[in-house]
């Protein structure tokens, strides 16, 4: 049986995702596109919209992540899912597992997990979880309250318990990037505008997932 990154080489991999998907930051370039070189034989399919969060939310015209991800095929072997920024910051309710409301980050969240669980169980689910935000425009630093009365890592927790509750693994971004602003050189080096990752900041990301994908799963 073939094991690590050769286990991967004939295989399907979706990324569904927001901007630091679409590669903003660096030109449309971002860490998908480095993974894709990294995963050469692998066909990697990019679902990512700027904006967009994973719950739906009637300030943004853009269309979340439980909308969009119907959009993909079946057919993967796996199903990377990154967001949950944009639901910080645009002050989406949290929410909890079980309440399957579609409007809150968790209802939305798990509506995700468990209809692509139930459509492919032969294809395989990871989570990553949001990294941290520093004075990008006029929305909150990561470390205070959005409208809803929530920090981002209040929707970290919340993703890392739903991924637990269906065993989904989750490179837990948030806690172990190395991409951060807190100091004027990590800014300009890994994440100058505050959100979206440099160059460097996009080649860290999809190294870490490369490296976790071929430990993991």
């Amino acid at each position: 049986m073939k094991m690590g990154y050769d286990y991967w080489h004939d295989k399907k991999i979706v990324c569904l995702g927001d901007s630091i998907t679409c590669g903003a930051g660096n030109d449309g370039y971002g860490w998908v596109e480095f993974l894709e070189e990294m995963f050469r034989q692998a066909q990697i399919v990019k679902h990512a919209v700027c904006g967009s969060r994973v719950a739906v939310c009637t300030r943004r015209k853009e269309a979340p992540f439980v909308e969009r991800f119907e959009e993909i095929k079946r057919d993967y072997d796996l199903c990377i899912i990154f967001g949950g920024v944009n639901d910080f910051m645009n002050s989406v309710p949290l929410g909890q597992r079980g309440n399957g409301d579609i409007n809150t980050f968790c209802g939305a969240l798990e509506h995700i997990i468990k209809t692509l669980l139930k459509d492919n169980p032969q294809g395989e689910i990871m989570l990553l979880s949001p990294m941290r935000v520093n004075g990008f425009k006029e929305y909150p630093y990561w470390t205070e309250q959005n409208q809803d009365g929530h920090t981002l890592r209040d929707y970290r927790d919340a993703l890392l318990e739903m991924a637990e509750y269906y065993a989904i693994p989750v490179l837990d971004l948030f806690s172990m990037s190395n991409i951060n602003a807190e100091t004027a050189e990590m800014r300009s080096c890994t994440l100058p505008d505050g959100l979206h990752p440099s160059a460097e900041g996009h080649k860290r990301i999809a190294r870490k997932t490369a490296q976790f994908i071929a430990s993991f799963l």
